[in-house]
């Protein structure tokens, strides 16, 4: 069975902005991408745009309804390297 994500989506996912998203997921548990763009200081535009690119990658998901919030889809994260597609 293929896997869902490829390590080459997940490791183009992972950018320092996108991570340090993760990390306020994680440790802040916001409960609206409004509240999320407040703790990363930064525009919504921006931010929904990085959380699609999370999303994608099956790193993060966005539940409930109006708002919306995100949560982390996984708790770890293991990249084989021998699975990395060359060229």
């Amino acid at each position: 069975m293929a896997p869902l994500h490829t390590p080459e989506q997940i490791l183009r996912a992972l950018t320092p902005e996108n991570c340090r998203l993760v990390a306020l997921i994680h440790w802040h548990r916001p409960q609206s991408v409004t509240e999320l763009c407040r703790l990363a200081s930064r525009p919504q535009s921006n931010i929904s745009r990085s959380l699609a690119v999370l999303e994608r990658a099956g790193i993060v998901s966005m539940v409930g309804t109006r708002p919306k919030r995100p949560e982390l889809a996984v708790q770890r994260i293991i990249i084989d390297l021998a699975d990395l597609q060359s060229g």
